[in-house]
């Protein structure tokens, strides 16, 4: 017969793992997959203790939805879908690393009424329990190239201090509500479910606040490189520009506008541009400067574009086909713009 009294555990583990887990990765600070406090963890470790090592199939469901949440909203891809059933096999070896070292130094059924109890379940215990959960799920995250290697120890340490103060908040408040014995567990409950519900309630605003300022600072950063960048690519076109300028200057000049005489030459600051050694190097050297920007050998020049008669280019550089079309399809896209400008 299917033990129908065990669905109610099952049950409700399951949801308090995948809502706890889910509220904490939905307020995680940026990119959102490694939560620094995961009140989940502790809802797992309360559960193995209370119900055994039976409810380990309410821990991976309960893992499973919460990490295939965080999966979608981070983009991962292809091999990303793996990540749900790695974590949340961590979450239940770490449920159950949690629970041997307890039950080796805390004997359960407890009521954790002395400090040597508390202080070994969940200041020892746990954060040793800590580091199974968070060594799979960095460890798998760096192996399938969705976490740089240079972030897996702050990634790592977040998500060990996340378990461990998900557990040290949420561990006695899973006991004050179903923990057993219950006679020794319900006239506790005030006393000890507000003041950690009021601790719970602070470190979310807390964390929510560090979110928004970690936003802030990324967004800010992006803003800056963005602008860095933009004056990069406009300082490159704009040089690009100037040479253009510059050879269109040089060849619609007449050729002997410079004379020996001071006065008819050109500002002194002018002369130190390089827009004017561009274009005094066109005036010296035409076809060889031509050659080096436009990508074309100097001897070989599109026949309209310096006055050639086509039969003498054809003659003096095969590359040229005859016939008007030697312009515009011989040429690159690069040497049609350049002669444009120089026409």
């Amino acid at each position: 017969m299917f033990p129908f009294h065990r669905i109610s555990p099952f049950a409700g583990i399951a949801i308090a793992y995948a809502v706890c887990g889910l509220i904490a990765l939905h307020i995680a600070i940026p990119p959102g997959y490694v939560a620094p406090l995961f009140p989940a963890a502790g809802v797992a470790l309360a559960g193995m203790l209370i119900y055994g090592p039976r409810i380990w199939p309410a821990i991976l469901l309960g893992s499973l939805v919460t990490n295939a949440d965080a999966v979608m909203r981070s983009g991962f891809e292809n091999s990303g879908w793996i990540v749900p059933l790695c974590v949340a096999t961590g979450a239940v070896l770490q449920a159950f690393a949690g629970a041997a070292l307890a039950r080796r130094w805390v004997v359960f059924p407890n009521a954790l009424d002395t400090a040597g109890a508390i202080l070994r379940l969940l200041f020892i215990a746990a954060p040793l329990s800590c580091l199974v959960s968070a060594s799979i799920g960095v460890g798998t995250l760096v192996m399938l190239d969705l976490l740089p290697p240079n972030e897996a120890g702050f990634s790592w340490w977040n998500w060990w201090a996340g378990d461990a103060i998900g557990i040290l908040i949420a561990t006695p408040l899973t006991f004050v509500f179903i923990g057993t014995p219950r006679r020794d567990w319900a006239p506790r409950r005030m006393a000890i479910a507000l003041p950690l519900t009021v601790a719970l309630i602070l470190l979310t605003g807390l964390e929510i606040q560090v979110a928004r300022w970690e936003l802030q600072r990324l967004q800010s950063r992006f803003e800056r490189d963005a602008s860095h960048l933009a004056s990069l690519v406009v300082t490159r076109f704009s040089d690009y520009l100037d040479i253009l300028q510059s050879a269109e200057r040089a060849w619609l000049r007449p050729p002997g506008w410079i004379r020996s005489t001071s006065s008819t030459l050109p500002p002194a600051g002018y002369r130190a541009s390089a827009g004017y050694r561009a274009s005094a190097g066109f005036r010296a050297h035409p076809m060889k400067s031509l050659a080096h920007w436009s990508g074309v050998p100097a001897p070989c020049r599109p026949p309209t574009t310096f006055g050639w008669s086509t039969a003498a280019a054809t003659t003096s550089c095969p590359r040229w086909p005859a016939g008007p079309s030697t312009t515009s399809s011989a040429m690159s896209p690069r040497s049609r713009a350049i002669a444009g400008l120089l026409a």
